[in-house]
C-alpha cells in the first residue's frame, strides 16, 4: 500500500518532447533502464470548467487536468497537469483564479477509501493545503465569493454537503439540506432571510432569486421578501449541485449526470421561467458555465463532441471534440507506421493518429458518427498498418449500421474508405504480409461442423472493385472454436504464414508455406487424412500470440508447458531453442509477444480479466540467457496492446477500461517507454 506522501506529487506539467529527441537502442544490456518518457491520450472525463479568466477550458478526469483555449478550441498540450495514480473527480478555481481545488482519488482503490480535497497555487503549481475527505465520489467544488470557503458536494452518500474553511484543513462540517441553503444565503443575499423550504436550494449570485426542487418541480423566490414567482417542469429529479444558476443570474440550469439518471440539461430563462433548451438525447457527464458569460459548455457520456449552448442563439454546438474513453471503448488496438511517425489507436467509433514523442495529435482523427435509426453499434476493435503505411486495415461493423462484420480499408492520403472485406463469424486477426500485397484474416465460423478459418485476400483486387468477399486462398484448422487466443502472422521474408489455435483444443500452432498455400487455394486441411499437405511445413506446441524474430529464424509463442512461461524454436530445424519462465511470474498466459531483437523479447497484459497486477505490467526477458531482465510497471489498469516502433526503441502500451467487475476504474492512457540518450 503506497502511503498519502507517495501519491502527493506536485501537479506538474507533462512532458512534450522535440521529435527529435535521441533515444538509445534497447539492448540486453540496458534493458533494465527503460522509463516511462511520456503519456499521452485523454482518459476519461469527470468535470470541467473555464478558467476565472475565460481564456481556457479545463478538463478533469483520469490523466489530470487538460487545457483547452477557450476562443480556439484547440489544446494546449503544454499545460496539461498529471497526477500518477490518481483521477481528479471534480475542480474549481476561486474568483481570482489564483487557487484551483481539485478532488482526487486513488485510481487504484474503491467507493469504500477516500478522497483527498487539494488547494493549488495556481502559478507555481504547489500544494497550499490538503485534506483527507471521508467521503468519496466529490462531483462538485463550490468557492465562497471571497473563497474562504468550499462547498463539496457527495454523488454517493445521499447528496452530503460538506463546508471546509479554506484557512483551516481541519475544519471540514457536514451539512443538511437547509443548512446549505443558510450558507448561500450568507454568501449572496446577506440581507435576505434564511429558506429552507424545498430540497437542492441554490442562491442566484446576485442575490436576489432562490430556486429550489419540490415533488411539484423546480420552484423560484423572491429572496428578498419570499414571494413565489413560478414553478417550471424539469426531465429531471436533481440534486443538490445539479441545480444551477449562471454567475449573471441570467439562467437557471438543471444538469443530471449521475450514473441512475437521463442525464438530461435544462435550460430556463430564471427572470420569466421560460424553457430556453433542453438536451435528452444520452447521459452528460460535465458540464462548465462561462465565468462573465451565460454560454455553457457540457460533454455527453457517450460520444467524443463538446457542446457549448449561445444564450443568443439558444442553441447548442459542437465546438470541439475530446475523445475521452468510456468503458465499453476503451483503446483496444495499436500499430506504428512504417517509419514510426504516426502511431495509430483505436478505441470505440474513434481512430486517433498520434506522434508519441511530441505528445500531440499527427493528423486529424477518424470519427464514425453512430447512423441514426439504429441499434447497431458502429465502431471498430482492430488496428493494422499496410507495410509501406499507405493503408490502414480496421476490423469493425457495418459503417451504415446495418448488419456485417467488415475489415475495412482506409486511404493515409486521401483520409477516404477505398476497400472492405466481408466475412462471417468472429475476427480473430488480422496481418499484412511483408510487400503489402496480401491481407491474412483469422476467422472463427462459430459452426459445430465448421473448423476455424485462415483467409488470404488480393488488396489489388480489393481496392479495384470496393468489396471483396471471395478470397485468393484458406487455410482450414481442426479448431472447432471460438477461441479468441488465435493469431496469425507472416514471416519477415513473407515466405511463411504461422497461426495458432490449430488444433481441437485451441492451442497448437503451424507454418505454412504462403507460395504453396496460393497454388492450392482452397481446402487446406491438416485434419484431412487422405489429403497430401505439401503446404503445411511443421507444428508446434503453444498457443495465443505469436512473433518471429526480426531475422525470422525463431518463433516465440505461449507455452503449453507447465515449466515454461513462453516457448521459442527454431523455425529451420523445428526444434525447442528456449524456454522462458521466472518465479515472479503468475500462471496466466501473456497476450501479447513481440521481439524487440533477436536476443530481446517484450510480453504483456497477462490476463484482462483479472484485477491482479500481472494485467498492468510490461516484462522483457533475456532469450539467450533464459531469464526476466525488467518490468515496466505504469499503468493502474489493464492494457490492451502493445506496439513497439519500426527502430525497436520505442514501446507504446495502450491503457484499456474496465478488466473485470471488480477493477476499480479506466486508465484509458498511452504510456510511452524508451531510454533517452545522455546529453
Amino acid at each position: 500500500m503506497k502511503t498519502l506522501l507517495s501519491l502527493i506529487c506536485l501537479l506538474l506539467p507533462l512532458t512534450v518532447m522535440a521529435q527529435d529527441v535521441a533515444l538509445e537502442p534497447i539492448t540486453v544490456e540496458n534493458a533494465d533502464q527503460i522509463e516511462q518518457i511520456n503519456i499521452i491520450g485523454y482518459g476519461y472525463v469527470e468535470d470541467m470548467a473555464y478558467t476565472p479568466d475565460g481564456e481556457q477550458i479545463v478538463l478533469a478526469g483520469s490523466l489530470g487536468l487538460i487545457f483547452y483555449d477557450a476562443e480556439l478550441y484547440e489544446h494546449v498540450p503544454a499545460d496539461r497537469w498529471f497526477v500518477p495514480e490518481e483521477t481528479v473527480n471534480a475542480l474549481a478555481f476561486s474568483p481570482d483564479g489564483s487557487v484551483l481545488a481539485t478532488i482526487s482519488g486513488n485510481i487504484l482503490a474503491n467507493r469504500d477509501e477516500n478522497d483527498i480535497l487539494r488547494l493549488w497555487d495556481v502559478e507555481t503549481r504547489e500544494i497550499v493545503s490538503e485534506r483527507i475527505i471521508p467521503h468519496v465520489s466529490i462531483f462538485e467544488i463550490i468557492f465562497s465569493p471571497s473563497a474562504t470557503e468550499l462547498v463539496l458536494i457527495n454523488r454517493w452518500d445521499n447528496n452530503a454537503v460538506l463546508l471546509w474553511d479554506t484557512s483551516d484543513p481541519a475544519n471540514v462540517v457536514e451539512l443538511e439540506p437547509e443548512q446549505w441553503a443558510s450558507v448561500q444565503q450568507r454568501w449572496y443575499a446577506p440581507d435576505a432571510a434564511v429558506w429552507s423550504g424545498g430540497y437542492a436550494t441554490t442562491y442566484s449570485p446576485d442575490g436576489n432569486t432562490i430556486a429550489f426542487v419540490t415533488s411539484d418541480g423546480i420552484t423560484t423566490i423572491d429572496a428578498i421578501t419570499q414571494e413565489e414567482r413560478y414553478t417550471v417542469q424539469p426531465n429531471e429529479y436533481y440534486a443538490p449541485g445539479e441545480l444551477l444558476i449562471t454567475p449573471d443570474s441570467r439562467l437557471l440550469i438543471g444538469f443530471a449526470s449521475a450514473e441512475w439518471s437521463m442525464g438530461s440539461v435544462d435550460i430556463w430563462d430564471l427572470a420569466t421561467g421560460e424553457k430556453l433548451f433542453e438536451y435528452t438525447q444520452g447521459r452528460a457527464a460535465a458540464f462548465a458555465l462561462h465565468p462573465t458569460e451565460s454560454s455553457i459548455l457540457f460533454k455527453r457520456y457517450f460520444g467524443p463532441d463538446i457542446y457549448e449552448w449561445d444564450p443568443d442563439t439558444e442553441n447548442s454546438v459542437a465546438v470541439f471534440s475530446h475523445y475521452s474513453l468510456w468503458q465499453e471503448n476503451a483503446y483496444t488496438d495499436a500499430d506504428f507506421n512504417q517509419d514510426g511517425s504516426i502511431l495509430a489507436v483505436v478505441h470505440g467509433a474513434i481512430v486517433q493518429f498520434w506522434d508519441v514523442m511530441a505528445g500531440v495529435k499527427a493528423r486529424s482523427d477518424l470519427y464514425i458518427e453512430q447512423p441514426e435509426n439504429t441499434t447497431q453499434p458502429v465502431g471498430f476493435s482492430m488496428v493494422e498498418f499496410s507495410p509501406d503505411g499507405k493503408l490502414l486495415a480496421l476490423k469493425g461493423s457495418a459503417l451504415d449500421g446495418s448488419e456485417g462484420v467488415y475489415v475495412h480499408l482506409w486511404d493515409m492520403n486521401t483520409s477516404e474508405f477505398v476497400g472492405r472485406i466481408k466475412y462471417d463469424g468472429t475476427l480473430y486477426d488480422i496481418a499484412f504480409s511483408p510487400d503489402g500485397s496480401i491481407l491474412a484474416t483469422y476467422h472463427g465460423i462459430q459452426s459445430d461442423i465448421s473448423p476455424n478459418v485462415v483467409y488470404l485476400w488480393d488488396l489489388e483486387k480489393t481496392l479495384d472493385i470496393g468489396t471483396l468477399d471471395e478470397p485468393l486462398a484458406s487455410i482450414w484448422t481442426a479448431n472447432l472454436g471460438p477461441f479468441s487466443h488465435s493469431s496469425v502472422t507472416f514471416s519477415p521474408d513473407g515466405q511463411v504464414i504461422a497461426l495458432s489455435g490449430v488444433d481441437p483444443w485451441g492451442t497448437g500452432f503451424e507454418l505454412w508455406n504462403v507460395a504453396s498455400v496460393l497454388e492450392a487455394r482452397f481446402n487446406q486441411r491438416p485434419l484431412d487424412p487422405d489429403l497430401e499437405n505439401t503446404a503445411q511445413l511443421k507444428t508446434f506446441n503453444g498457443f495465443g500470440p505469436m512473433a518471429f524474430s526480426p531475422e525470422g529464424d525463431l518463433l516465440a509463442a505461449n507455452s503449453t508447458v507447465l515449466e515454461c512461461y513462453i516457448v521459442i524454436y527454431d523455425v529451420n530445424t523445428g526444434e525447442l531453442e528456449n524456454c522462458l519462465t521466472d518465479n515472479a511470474v503468475g500462471t496466466d498466459s501473456p497476450l501479447f509477444i513481440q521481439f524487440l531483437s533477436d536476443s530481446l523479447l517484450v510480453s504483456g497484459a497477462e490476463s484482462r480479466y483479472s484485477a491482479e497486477n500481472t494485467s498492468k505490467t510490461i516484462r522483457l526477458w533475456d532469450i539467450e540467457g533464459n531469464q526476466l531482465i525488467t518490468e515496466l510497471e505504469g499503468h493502474f489498469e489493464n492494457y490492451n496492446d502493445i506496439a513497439i516502433s519500426p527502430d525497436s526503441r520505442v514501446i507504446v502500451s495502450a491503457g484499456g477500461g474496465y478488466s473485470c467487475s471488480e477493477c476499480p476504474s479506466y486508465d484509458g492512457a498511452l504510456r510511452v517507454w524508451s531510454i533517452l540518450a545522455d546529453d
